[in-house]
C-alpha cells in the first residue's frame, strides 16, 4: 500500500467536499479513504484554515478552498507529467 502526504489527504477531503449539497463525515471517510480519527484532526485542521466549513451535518468547500483545491490539483498534473 502507498503512504499518502497530508497534502494529498487534504487534496481528498476538499475534493469530497466540492460539491453543491456538500458533504456528510460518511460520504468524506468513504471518498477520502481516511480512518474516523485520523479525519477528525485533518477537518479541524482544514476549518481553521477556512477551506471548509460545516453547516449543520454537511462540510462544505469555502472560496479559498475551491481555490486551493484548483492549485494542488494542477500542481498534481504538472508532477505526474
Amino acid at each position: 500500500m502507498k503512504y499518502r502526504s497530508k497534502n494529498e489527504i487534504y487534496c481528498d477531503i476538499l475534493e469530497a467536499c466540492n460539491t453543491k449539497e456538500g458533504a456528510t463525515i460518511t460520504m468524506i471517510l468513504y471518498k477520502s479513504y481516511t480512518a474516523y480519527i485520523q479525519l477528525k484532526s485533518h477537518i479541524a485542521e482544514l476549518t481553521r484554515l477556512w477551506l471548509i466549513e460545516k453547516n449543520g451535518d454537511r462540510y462544505f468547500l469555502t472560496h479559498r478552498g475551491r481555490m486551493v483545491l484548483n492549485r494542488m490539483t494542477e500542481m498534481n498534473e504538472m508532477i505526474k507529467r
